[in-house]
């Protein structure tokens, strides 16, 4: 019996690890709603506010209080700041 071998599987294969690296990437850069989880304490973040404002802030204490550089309202989202570029003119 002669087994025969799809000339394609390293494509295959590298199909799905692009599908996995998509998957990754959207997960990185999703809103997350402050009821799902929370930053660690003192990481700047981008956040969302009830009103549709966005604004870097960071959590200051375990009490659901948040800081930032302008008034803050209710924050109901989060995402991690994007990393700086690797050089800078």
């Amino acid at each position: 019996m002669r087994v025969q071998l799809d000339p394609n599987r390293w494509l295959y294969a590298e199909i799905e690890q692009l599908k996995e690296e998509v998957e990754r990437l959207k997960q990185a850069q999703r809103w997350i709603p402050v009821l799902e989880r929370v930053p660690a304490l003192g990481v700047d973040v981008l956040v969302l506010q009830r009103s549709g404002e966005c604004e870097v802030a960071w959590r200051r204490g375990h009490d659901g209080n948040w800081s930032a550089y302008s008034a803050l309202g209710e924050i109901t989202h989060w995402m991690p700041l994007p990393k700086p570029p690797e050089t800078l003119p």
